[in-house]
């Protein structure tokens, strides 16, 4: 009786399952960090309005808009819609530790300036979609191209987000780091 259930036929089965299972296990282990992305950005996609810089309440253990943020650090984000046109963004990294970022909705960073350690750095930067008849594969269009001037970024899609983080020196600065913050905008583009 224990010969015919490890026989040839019961053998292939066993190996066609393992083969299945490895191949579902592989295929959890790639999705689950892209599901997980999204979701965290999206999270606070969906409560800002598009095209205008907010700044953030200060993160505590108890609200958190997105996970891990910093208590030490203030943050201003806009959600961008360039869908009707290019969005400028300014912002000033006023001291070190500050920095301005560009992210997909999917949490994926594609463009960052970090602040300069011996003086401000003034951020004033044109979003744009780029033409469809420019457009290559994704991974190939991010950022700015050869030809392109710095101030003008290549979106890879059509919305995402501009994150300004500050660092807090003490909470004696903390007026000036939101006034900052506050004067950082995300509009759309008006040439001229």
């Amino acid at each position: 009786m224990t010969m015919r259930w490890f026989g040839p036929l019961k053998w292939n089965v066993a190996l066609v399952a393992l083969a299945c299972g490895g191949l579902l296990h592989i295929t959890s282990t790639f999705l689950a960090p892209q599901m997980a992305k999204s979701r965290a950005a999206m999270r606070i996609a969906i409560d800002l309005p598009p095209n205008k810089m907010v700044v953030l309440p200060p993160a505590s253990a108890k609200s958190q808009p997105l996970p891990f943020m910093s208590p030490d650090m203030r943050y201003a984000v806009c959600r961008y819609d360039a869908g009707s046109g290019p969005i400028a963004v300014n912002a000033t990294l006023a001291d070190k530790g500050w920095s301005f970022g560009l992210y997909t909705l999917e949490g994926d960073g594609f463009y960052a300036v970090p602040s300069q350690t011996t003086r401000r750095t003034d951020v004033n930067l044109v979003l744009s979609l780029s033409p469809p008849t420019d457009r290559t594969f994704g991974f190939l269009n991010f950022g700015r191209t050869p030809e392109q001037d710095a101030s003008n970024v290549t979106l890879p899609q059509r919305e995402g987000l501009v994150i300004v983080r500050a660092s807090l020196k003490g909470q004696a600065y903390v007026n000036e780091i939101e006034a900052y913050l506050g004067r950082a905008t995300c509009a759309p583009h008006r040439p001229g």
